[in-house]
């Protein structure tokens, strides 16, 4: 048989799988994904990790054991951590920030709005019910100075470092032999 006759298929050479290099396989764009996935995990901030810094539980994670918890961006700056918490359509006497055990928690509840049970609802989205959101602080906050601050649905914690925490950098002494 030369290059210019095809041969025509036969059902046994429809069954065999191709073995043409570069073939497609499905499962190999999972396996990259997953892959790329598993990288980005390894290089997260180092805002995640236990190593001083804040001990970050994600947002998402209360919506799984029936708590909401709230969204929050943490900050650091020269002599403080602060956290915004996002607590839209929450009351001030309904939330609470405590220190327990080396742990900052964020807790409240935004209450349902009286509504008329004649009316005739098509969609309902808005969350009502408690929330909370703990962290482990990192070490040299100043527990005893915590101050939080609540406006507009955001709550703002100010953390202060202890003085010895603040210094940016500190100068080490080389002896000499």
């Amino acid at each position: 048989m030369n290059d210019s006759e095809q041969k025509t298929p036969t059902p046994e050479d429809e069954k065999k799988p191709a073995t043409r290099p570069g073939n497609w396989h499905p499962l190999d764009r999972i396996r990259q994904q997953f892959d790329h996935l598993l990288n980005e995990f390894n290089s997260l901030p180092s805002i995640l990790s236990r190593s001083g810094r804040f001990d970050v539980q994600p947002f998402w994670s209360g919506e799984f054991s029936g708590v909401q918890a709230p969204a929050v961006d943490i900050r650091e700056t020269a002599t403080t951590y602060e956290i915004a918490a996002e607590v839209p359509g929450a009351d001030e006497q309904s939330l609470t920030v405590k220190v327990i055990d080396g742990n900052l928690r964020i807790k409240g509840e935004k209450r349902e709005e009286k509504s008329d049970s004649s009316a005739n609802y098509h969609l309902t989205e808005r969350r009502y019910g408690q929330f909370e959101r703990t962290f482990s602080l990192p070490t040299g906050v100043d527990a005893e100075h915590i101050q939080a601050h609540f406006s507009r649905g955001v709550l703002n914690i100010t953390l202060p470092k202890k003085p010895a925490a603040a210094k940016p950098e500190t100068s080490v002494n080389i002896s000499v032999d």
